[in-house]
C-alpha cells in the first residue's frame, strides 16, 4: 500500500512534467497581467544602442604645476596635476579650501609612474590629481602647498598659487 504523501508526491509531479511537455505558448486572458510578446510587437531589448548623435562625457581640462591661471564655465569640472611621490612623508595640501557656492573639491587620487624597467621599486614619483567642480561666477585663488605629512605647520618644500574665475 502506498502512502498518502507518496501518492501527493507522485501526482504533483506527474502534473508537472505534463505542463511542461506541452509545445507551443499558454493562452492569456484579457484580465491578465502577463503580456505575451507577438511577431508584430517584439519585446523590448534590455539595453539600447547609442544614436550616432550620443557624444561621450567630455574629459576634464587638465593642468599642472605650471599653471597660474584656470577659466572654468559653471557647472564644468577641471583636474589639477601635482608632482608627488607617495612613498615619502610629504603631501599636498590646499590651505584655505575653495568657497563652496563657486568651486568644490569634487575628489582625489594618486596614480604612480614606476620606471618601465624596474618591477618592483619604491620611491618613484607619481601624480596626485585633485578635481574640482565650477558651480557659481566667482574668483578663487587656490593655495596649494607640498610639505610635510606629519607636521602641517612646518615650512612646505613646494608651494604653488592659482587664480580660478568661475564664468
Amino acid at each position: 500500500m502506498t502512502s498518502l504523501p507518496t501518492l501527493c508526491s507522485f501526482l504533483c509531479c506527474s502534473a508537472l512534467l505534463a505542463a511542461c511537455s506541452k509545445p507551443g505558448p499558454t493562452a492569456v486572458g484579457p484580465d491578465s497581467a502577463v503580456s505575451v510578446p507577438t511577431a508584430t510587437a517584439p519585446a523590448a531589448s534590455p539595453t539600447s544602442a547609442p544614436t550616432p548623435d550620443a557624444k561621450a562625457p567630455e574629459k576634464p581640462a587638465a593642468y599642472d604645476v605650471n599653471t597660474k591661471s584656470i577659466t572654468a564655465k559653471s557647472g564644468t569640472h577641471f583636474v589639477l596635476l601635482l608632482p608627488a611621490t607617495i612613498s615619502t612623508p610629504m603631501k599636498w595640501r590646499m590651505q584655505p579650501p575653495p568657497d563652496a557656492a563657486v568651486l568644490t573639491l569634487a575628489g582625489e587620487s594618486y596614480t604612480e609612474a614606476p620606471p618601465t624597467d624596474c618591477a618592483g621599486c619604491t620611491g618613484y614619483p607619481g601624480t596626485k590629481q585633485f578635481e574640482f567642480e565650477a558651480h557659481a561666477a566667482g574668483k578663487q585663488t587656490l593655495h596649494l602647498a607640498y610639505g610635510s605629512l606629519t607636521d602641517p605647520k612646518a615650512k612646505p618644500e613646494k608651494e604653488l598659487s592659482i587664480d580660478v574665475t568661475v564664468e
